[in-house]
């Protein structure tokens, strides 16, 4: 990858990362007393993954989970809920592992990979952040296992649904966006069109 391209990845997910740090700082963190939580920037750094992979998306949520902190009255003297924070927004770049495969099925237009793909990417990734904010409400905060368990489990479906909806929108009006200009994820030679004509 050249630098100019590197640069461009880098200016790229820092400014989805601090659109999607301030969508958490807007949606409230619980939905009235269900215990549900409303994570909307989990779909930006989601859809950052798929289209850059899982390191990019990995540090981009990582900087989420530190803009998320603002919130947390106490985040540096309670550094283990704050870190588990962190943790479990940079889990959401795992998404990122099916970028490549994504990437190469929509330029194929493979329509089912495509939508498989996005699928397991998001259930992944979202899985993955619920997982660590159980462990964070279960261990760290001492909340009760049955609830926090409850809270979570409801709120991972809450949010892949939100997420799925979001991004498979977002992929039937315009996929080119999943796609970055120069993405080391399809070959140049799979680009020429005139070999693939």
């Amino acid at each position: 990858m050249q630098a100019s391209q590197r640069f461009m990845t880098i200016i790229e997910g820092f400014l989805l990362a601090l659109l999607a740090g301030l969508l958490q700082l807007v949606f409230p963190a619980e939905l009235g007393e269900t215990g549900l939580s409303l994570e909307m920037g989990l779909v930006l750094i989601l859809f950052y993954a798929f289209r850059r992979g899982p390191l990019p998306a990995c540090l981009a949520g990582a900087l989420v989970g530190l803009i998320q902190l603002y919130q947390v009255p106490d985040a540096l003297t309670n550094w283990p809920h704050s870190l588990a924070l962190v943790l479990a927004s940079a889990a959401v770049g795992l998404a990122g592992l099916f970028a490549r495969n994504l990437q190469r099925t929509l330029h194929n237009r493979r329509m089912s990979s495509v939508y498989l793909n996005l699928v397991t990417g998001s259930f992944i990734g979202v899985l993955c952040y619920f997982i660590c904010r159980f462990i964070d409400q279960a261990l760290v905060q001492g909340a009760a296992l049955a609830e926090a368990f409850r809270s979570n489990g409801l709120s991972f479906l809450l949010n892949l649904g939100i997420a799925l909806a979001i991004l498979v929108v977002t992929l039937n009006v315009s996929a080119k966006y999943f796609i970055p200009r120069y993405t080391k994820y399809i070959s140049r030679k799979e680009r020429s069109r005139l070999l693939n004509d």
